[in-house]
């Protein structure tokens, strides 16, 4: 109705203007013509920068042109033509506009728009939840685009064409509007970043629970922060050998089924992988030296090699409950915490090169309960010998020798034991190898001193 009434006024006024001989042009600064056309009705305009003027029409489509930048807005309700927020159905950045203004679209019902390639750069939430248009297509020459300038879009899917000229995603904040990356949450199904550009961005991608398909440049260097967490339909992924670096959750409950990280990441962050619940196979750079937490809940991994190289586990496996084969490197010096809760896990192999361990075998964490089955394979005098003694945990020695007091070989010195040792003691018939397991002190027979030794150790007393 507003529309109706505000266009009727204007095209009294020019028929006034006409009947009177003025020229409608020097009344409204030559800028804008009205026709007698009902399309082309201009309705309102005015300035949006210093060299940059806006008009709309009766058909719904605001048309920005003139020179140079666009004004910024700190919100939409600032924007010049915001009163007429229901009637704008169309946006059209004209040639010689360089770039589209902070929250200029956002929380608009936007049907379409077009960008000329004159522009260099898409302002912070410009299209913010901006409506029900079904491709973003930015033209060559844009090389920025700002935080969430086209995030919460998610009404349907969405045809996504990046320039090449691309050069900055810039990264989405954790402030205000949580996450909001430059398409965060945005119904887009594939995404093919342009060569050129080094770093995706943080959060970029979050939350695009349509996104399928992905295309990552040569170029890139860095995959940023949350960059595609929770894309669930995103099933693959190829990392170039370019990138260096693999920020905190960045594929955080993603779909992927399978992934390969390059030998040329040297950083892999906090939960790269994380409760990716379909993942089944993982190989991990020789070069990232430090996992920390990067595949926690991703109950589809049965089984992992570390490659050489990797010094350091954190968390690294946490409520990984399908896990069930695990092999360690001869470089790792730590395990910390690295499988708290994989509860199919009963074996380990521990090299010698590891000098710390917390947590390995442990069932529960606050009572520093074992799992009665789990065994440790490792090294006469190593830090897991000495850690399994001393967390009551079975253990198996790789170099040759058997435990003392180990009658029945099972890794560890209990009540079976004792019993066995007792009837070798007795002179009951046993095994050879049992009977010698038994003569703790190596003295040929087995005495009461031999059998006071198997209680203490079974006991746990240090001896």
């Amino acid at each position: 109705m507003k529309l109706k009434k505000i266009t009727a006024a204007v095209c009294a006024a020019a028929l006034a203007l006409g009947a009177a001989g003025l020229p409608v042009s020097d009344v409204f600064g030559g800028e804008f013509a009205v026709t007698a056309s009902a399309a082309d009705e201009i309705i309102a305009n005015g300035t949006c920068g210093e060299n940059v003027k806006w008009q709309l029409d009766s058909a719904g489509t605001l048309t920005i042109s003139g020179t140079g930048e666009m004004e910024d807005y700190g919100e939409a309700s600032e924007t010049p033509w915001y009163s007429y927020k229901k009637d704008i159905k169309k946006a059209v950045i004209a040639k010689g506009v360089t770039s589209i203004g902070d929250c200029s679209f956002s929380g608009f019902s936007l049907e379409s728009f077009s960008i000329a390639g004159s522009v260099k750069i898409i302002g912070e939430y410009a299209f913010y939840d901006s409506g029900s248009f079904t491709e973003i297509n930015i033209p060559e020459g844009v090389e920025t685009i700002k935080e969430g300038a086209f995030a919460n879009n998610n009404g349907r899917n969405i045809k996504l064409s990046l320039p090449s000229t691309l050069r900055t995603l810039e990264d989405g904040g954790i402030g205000g509007i949580s996450h909001t990356g430059v398409f965060f949450r945005t119904g887009i199904t594939n995404a093919y970043l342009p060569e050129g550009l080094t770093y995706t961005g943080q959060y970029t991608f979050s939350e695009c629970s349509r996104l399928k398909n992905v295309t990552l440049p040569k170029t890139l260097e860095r995959i940023g922060e949350g960059c595609f967490r929770r894309c669930g339909k995103l099933e693959s992924i190829t990392i170039p050998s370019s990138v260096k670096r693999i920020d905190e959750g960045a594929f955080q409950n993603s779909g992927l089924l399978s992934v390969k990280i390059p030998d040329s990441v040297t950083e892999t962050g906090r939960m790269a992988f994380s409760s990716c619940s379909n993942l089944k196979s993982i190989t991990f750079s020789k070069n990232s030296k430090v996992l920390n937490s990067t595949c926690t809940s991703c109950n589809s991994l049965e089984s992992v090699t570390i490659p050489e190289g990797v010094t350091k586990l954190n968390g690294t496996f946490n409520y990984c409950s399908n896990l069930s084969s695990i092999t360690l490197p001869n470089t790792l010096t730590t395990i910390d915490r690295a499988f708290d809760d994989c509860s199919r896990l009963m074996s380990v192999t521990v090299p010698k090169s590891v000098t710390y361990i917390d947590g390995l075998g442990i069932r529960d964490q606050l009572w520093q309960t074992p799992y009665e089955d789990f065994v440790i394979s490792c090294y006469r005098n190593s830090e897991a010998q000495t850690y399994a003694e001393k967390k009551g945990i079975k253990y198996v020695l790789l170099d040759g020798d058997t435990v003392n007091g180990d009658l029945n070989g099972d890794g560890a010195v209990d009540v079976d034991d004792v019993i066995l040792a007792q009837k070798a003691a007795a002179g009951w018939k046993v095994s050879a190898e049992v009977r010698a397991a038994a003569d703790v002190d190596g003295n040929g027979s087995v005495d009461p001193g031999d059998l006071i030794w198997i209680q203490k150790k079974a006991a746990g007393w240090k001896v």
